[in-house]
């Protein structure tokens, strides 16, 4: 388990011996209501389905998507960055995902997703630095094997 990095709110909670889940989800920088509620809900339909607590399972308004890993993509340049899929939308391999234009509007980079794949976040800062946040994709499949391993603490 990862500790965090300095000023997330996972390691402020594991300094405090808090256990905690970390779900990455939305926009960097910015709590969205409706997607933390999400988020719960599935971690506590994770906790009733082990036995951990005792609640009733409860169905999304919306499929969620499996994703086996993801990571994020990098800007090789600076510049005023649009990314253009909104997230939990799913993105095809070689489609345009953001455009890196000069401060006169000419495009200086088009970026491409590098596989299938679905977007976990993005950044919504129009300006970028060479090195700075495109988008966070996962890429979906099937958890290997079909139980938990390892226990729950």
């Amino acid at each position: 388990h990862h500790k965090g990095a300095d000023g997330t709110l996972r390691s402020a909670a594991m300094a405090r011996g808090i256990h905690a889940i970390t779900i990455e989800i939305g926009d960097p920088q910015l709590f969205q209501r409706e997607l933390v509620e999400r988020g719960r809900m599935g971690v506590e339909n994770v906790l009733a389905r082990l036995g951990a607590v005792d609640l009733d399972e409860r169905v999304p308004d919306v499929e969620p998507a499996v994703c086996t890993h993801s990571y994020w993509l990098y800007t090789d340049a600076g510049g005023l960055l649009e990314v253009y899929p909104e997230r939990a939308r799913r993105v095809r391999k070689g489609e345009i995902i953001a455009r890196l234009t000069d401060a006169f509007g000419r495009v200086t980079r088009e970026y491409r997703a590098p596989e299938d794949g679905i977007v976990v976040g993005k950044s919504t800062n129009p300006v970028a630095h060479s090195g700075a946040r495109i988008l966070h994709l996962g890429v979906e499949g099937e958890p290997e094997g079909n139980g938990h391993k390892g226990d729950i603490e």
